[in-house]
Parts: C-alpha cells; structure tokens; sequence
C-alpha cells in the first residue's frame, strides 16, 4: 500500500527544461467593449457637450412603427408608374375626385334581391370529361374557340332599349361595368367608362372599340412591367388572360346538349350564320336606394343538362411561376387551396369582380380553371392543368368581399349623377393615384 500522509511536501519542486522566451512589449489582456458599452459611453459624453434645457428629438411613433412592416424592408423595390387609360382633353371640365378610402369605408345593404325580366340565349352544359385534366393529365387549349363572343356596349342593346321604353328601370348598364364599379378600391390599373345622362336615366357605357379587358397579377407584390413589348408586361397578360377566359369558357361546354331560353341570341340578328358563343343573358332588376338597376347579366354555363344549375367558368392562367411565386404543376394535386390562395392574394381585383358578377346575375358556383404555359417564355402554347368548383359566398368570403360595401360604392356614385343635368361624362379611375375622377365631356 502507498501511505502519501508520510510525504514531505515541501521536498516536490516542479522542473521545466524549457527555454525561456523573452516577450518584448506590453501584453494586452483587458476585451475589446461591445457595442452597447460604446453607445453608452457617446452617449454620456453627448450629455456632457449638451447645452442646458436642450432637449433631443424622438423618432416619430409612425416611423418607429413603419419598421415592423414588410414594405419597409422591400422599400428598394421600383415603383412601375402605369399610362392613363384615356388621356383628359383640354375642353373636358373635372366635376369631382373620389378617394379610394372614401368609397371602401361606404357601406349599404341591399335586402331584396334581383328580379329576372328577360332570359336570353342558351345554356350549355359543362362537360364532365374535362374534370380528369390535372398536372399528370395535362388538355392542351387551342388558340381560339371557334365561337363568337359578343357582348355589346348596352346602349346599342335591343333588349336594353325595349326596356328602357316601357320604363322598367332608370339605370342600364352590364355586370361588367357594374362589377368595376363595384370592385373600384382594389384596383391599381387604369380604367374608365362613359356615363350618360338622357330623360333621367342613366347609362354606363364602354367607349368605343374599347375591349374589356381581364388583368394578370395586378394585386401581387411584384409589380408587373409597364412594357407593351414584354409578353410578361401588363398589356400583354391582360390581352393573354383575356383570350384564355374566352376559349376555356367555350372549350369545355358540352354544345350538343343547349338548353333554350325563353328568347333568341340578342345579338344575332336574323341571317347572320357565324357561329355564336354559348352565353345566357339574363336581365335582372336591383332596387339599390332610389335606382332601380337594370343589369345585364352573362352566364356561361351550367353544372347539369337542362340549365340546372347555373354557373360562371373562368380561368386563372399562370405565366411564370418564378414570379407568382407557386408552382400550378407542382402544387395543383396536393396543394389546390395554396394555389387558389395565392391566385387570390395576386388577382384581388379580378376576383372580386368574378364574384360580384355571380352574385349579380344570381350564380351560386364559379368554375376555376388552372391554365399554364408550356414554356414560360412562350405566351402562345397553353395546357389545362385541372378546375375546381367553388362556391360565390365562399369565394367572397375568403377574399373578405363584403356585399354591403359594393352595393354602397354603387349607391354613393349614382347619388352623385342623379345630381347632375342630362349630358355626357366619364368616369376615370386616375393612373397612378388611388381616386376617381368624374369629367363632364
């Protein structure tokens, strides 16, 4: 056994056989401060130099605040500054500019609903076969339908006259119009129509030759190009969504199974032979305060044979999905309501038009379809990649499209010409500004 206790300690000594280095200079052990110790030493040397009763300046809560928002961080962003859908002329007179803000804080709620008066056209049903296209099942979509969409500015609307004449209303206009009207606080694109005012009834019109056009990522936070030779840049998606909502709103009816309403194609007079889109109008009649609106309505389809069942069919088109931000082949099976999410968040305006257009020519359900390019530098080739059925009230909901606001934004601005003498105007959603401008032409 080992007994250390009968040790002397004192005879241990430690050797080291190494060579002593001499270390030339001072050896600095003391850290380098952190940064609040510096900011907290300037600061105290700024009080020392301060003057007396001086009082330093706080960073306004507003800007203190606008650090937390995501547009702070993404202020390096270009703003793409957009042309004025009409140019004003010298002998046009401004009678009033709306704000955007104004009109989304105006609320009315319309309690009746609309009264049909006249159906028009046909009602195709939708053919069931397309519901097998997905990302794996891809439909190609041809050029163009082979159909005629007309769809006439409603002051050269035989039926719209006829009523007009037998005093069922005193204001004419078409859901599209309307719809603008209605979905005007989410737009950022320019846009205008006419307004006339003749024996105390008014008119909303399209100009002349103007097409109405659907918009591609309007609402997105990538703003798109104004560069008309861009196929990428606002004009030529808009004139590529345009197309695509009318071919796929065609292309998937079943045309052999036309269901007749109760008069003709309004707008086929007799002898004319071209083959005419499969649309029902339907004339209905709101009472919104003391209007009484008459809106003519376009349906494209139905869900069931016979006209049960009507519904919208549009189309929701991707161009690039580098900026959308979702890949339509890669999330549509698994990821449908991701898609849908982001179309909606991308395309505010749009949808909400889509589903004010619904809810004023009585239409439950809109049909969706999920439409890409086959190569995204190629604006010309498409393919089906699926649809979907949603409901009008739930796709309104999701966008937060609240009803009594639409209908107030439509009271407000009726209000307003029915102050006006019988004449001529437009209204002009400003480029660049978020207002409306009414001019007296």
């Amino acid at each position: 056994m080992f007994n250390f206790e009968a040790e002397e300690e004192d005879t241990f000594s430690l050797v080291d056989t190494k060579p002593v280095v001499k270390r030339f200079g001072r050896r600095f052990q003391q850290r380098a401060p952190s940064r609040r110790e510096r900011e907290k030493a300037e600061k105290e040397k700024l009080e020392r130099t301060k003057a007396p009763g001086f009082k330093e300046k706080l960073m306004p809560k507003k800007k203190a605040q606008d650090k937390f928002r995501w547009a702070y961080w993404r202020r390096d962003i270009p703003v793409v500054n957009y042309g004025p859908s009409v140019e004003p002329r010298p002998n046009w007179e401004s009678l009033e500019t709306i704000q955007m803000e104004r009109l989304a804080a105006l609320h009315y709620e319309c309690e009746e609903e609309g009264e049909t008066l006249v159906a028009a056209g046909s009602l195709e049903p939708y053919n069931k076969a397309f519901d097998r296209a997905g990302p794996r099942a891809e439909v190609p979509v041809p050029n163009a339908s082979g159909r005629q969409v007309r769809n006439p500015t409603p002051s050269r609307d035989g039926i719209m006259q006829r009523l007009s004449a037998s005093g069922a209303g005193d204001v004419f206009c078409s859901d599209t119009l309307l719809a603008t009207l209605m979905a005007s606080p989410r737009s950022l694109f320019p846009w205008d129509f006419l307004v006339t005012k003749r024996n105390g009834q008014i008119w909303l019109d399209k100009r002349d030759n103007a097409v109405e056009m659907l918009t591609n990522s309007e609402t997105s936070q990538e703003p798109v190009p104004n560069d008309p030779e861009n196929i990428n840049g606002c004009q030529k998606l808009a004139e590529e969504s345009t197309r695509l909502n009318s071919i796929y709103s065609q292309m998937v009816l079943d045309q052999k199974r036309a269901h007749k309403l109760a008069e003709k194609h309004p707008f086929r007079p007799e002898g004319d032979n071209t083959v005419i889109a499969g649309t029902a109008f339907f004339y209905r009649r709101w009472q919104i305060g003391s209007h009484r609106v008459v809106v003519r309505c376009a349906v494209d389809g139905s869900m069931a044979p016979g006209g049960e069942g009507p519904c919208l069919l549009r189309a929701l088109n991707e161009f690039d999905s580098r900026v959308s931000g979702v890949d339509f082949r890669q999330k549509l099976e698994n990821q449908r309501s991701a898609v849908l999410a982001n179309e909606m968040k991308n395309n505010a305006n749009k949808v909400c038009k889509w589903c004010m257009q619904a809810t004023l020519g009585g239409v439950d359900q809109i049909r969706l379809g999920y439409i890409s390019r086959v190569h995204a530098k190629d604006n010309t080739k498409h393919k089906l990649l699926g649809s979907q059925v949603v409901r009008t009230a739930d796709l309104a909901g999701q966008i937060g499209l609240e009803r009594g606001n639409c209908f107030g934004i439509v009271h407000a601005l009726l209000d307003i010409f029915k102050g006006y003498s019988d004449g001529r105007y437009i209204l002009v959603r400003e480029a660049n500004k978020p207002s409306l401008r009414i001019y007296s032409i």
